[in-house]
């Protein structure tokens, strides 16, 4: 089933008055077109919704968001609450750098011969690692299926919330993509998006993510923790670590980045006004902490706890990176949502 996205002009006066059911998302984009002495001029507002069952929407790259030189195919993920939803309903759209819009459909003829291809080979591979068909014999269709899987990289796919191998040669300067989410009932719950950068000056080299650094903590009525022991159903606190990649969008090997000669990273954790609690794993922090943050120096990956109890003054939770490669200093910074039902702003009480 494919769903437009939710994109309505209403012709009005220079008001309009906005009705609680045009807002169901937790951030809802509205724009205005004023057309005075022929002349077409727009302003956007976001309204944001803090009610408490509103969804938290985001779109990742698995190669990050900056290209050089027509060069990348990344694949997008639309998830819902930092996971993925498969039994919902997405649509996706383009906006170019002229807001030139385009609804991409989803491509099932090529979804079906690429899903056929993978199955194929895992069928052909099995047979041989059981010894019902040789390698030697089976080497020319091997190669076939090898090839067809690759000719894909260069084949945008749209399929549920993934948008395959956009390619970063039909994109110039910057394109946003957007993915509208339907819940299992056909309700509407947002639209969200990414800006991908296509960029002829390579000024910047590398590009560094955090992994596992957008995560939503939701503490229930009573304040306790999502992670806590008591609940059916804990939340899994996983680890940070990261990934460099160079302007091709391919991610560097880590052992590459740590074991270069340079390399310096540090990570920065909040001490003052915070849900977030060091994990003695990481060790003596580098820097006495004295100040805002406690620094700990040359580590791959940083473990971190929350509060147990639910605090709405402690907003300063977001942990830092700072690394040092090839003569380069990269920066980046979680994504950390703290939230509880029944906050004040929410239809909670």
């Amino acid at each position: 089933m494919t769903t437009d996205p939710v994109i309505e002009w209403i012709p009005s006066t220079d008001t309009y008055r906005l009705k609680f059911n045009e807002a169901t998302a937790k951030n809802n984009r509205f724009k205005v077109a004023v057309i005075y002495d022929e002349n077409v001029i727009t302003r956007e507002i976001n309204i944001q919704n803090l009610a408490k069952n509103v969804p938290s929407l985001s779109i990742v790259s698995n190669s990050g968001i900056k290209f050089y030189h027509d060069i990348g195919h990344p694949t997008l993920t639309c998830l819902v609450n930092g996971q993925e939803k498969l039994n919902y309903t997405y649509a996706w759209a383009k906006e170019d750098n002229t807001s030139n819009f385009v609804q991409l459909q989803t491509t099932t003829e090529e979804n079906d011969a690429y899903n056929q291809a993978i199955a194929d080979f895992s069928v052909l591979q099995q047979a041989i690692e059981n010894g019902t068909k040789f390698q030697n014999k089976e080497s020319e269709e091997l190669a076939r299926l090898t090839s067809l899987i690759n000719s894909f990289n260069f084949i945008t796919r749209v399929e549920g919330n993934k948008l395959y191998d956009v390619q970063i040669r039909d994109i110039t300067n910057f394109a946003n993509f957007k993915c509208s989410v339907y819940n299992e009932n056909n309700v509407y719950l947002g639209t969200t998006s990414i800006t991908l950068i296509n960029s002829l000056q390579t000024e910047d080299l590398y590009s560094l993510v955090i992994n596992n650094g957008t995560v939503g903590f939701k503490y229930n009525e009573n304040g306790i923790a999502p992670n806590n022991k008591s609940l059916d159903m804990p939340q899994i606190i996983k680890s940070l670590s990261f990934t460099i990649y160079d302007n091709l969008g391919n991610a560097i090997d880590n052992d590459i980045v740590t074991r270069s000669a340079d390399c310096k990273i540090r990570w920065a954790f909040p001490l003052k006004d915070t849900l977030l609690i060091d994990s003695e794993n990481n060790g003596v922090p580098s820097i006495e902490s004295t100040g805002e943050y406690s620094y700990f120096d040359n580590i791959p990956t940083l473990m971190y706890n929350i509060a147990t109890r639910y605090d709405i003054k402690k907003q300063n939770n977001e942990i830092k990176l700072n690394v040092k490669f090839k003569g380069y200093t990269l920066t980046a910074v979680t994504n950390f949502t703290f939230t509880k039902d029944g906050d004040p702003g929410t239809n909670g009480t």
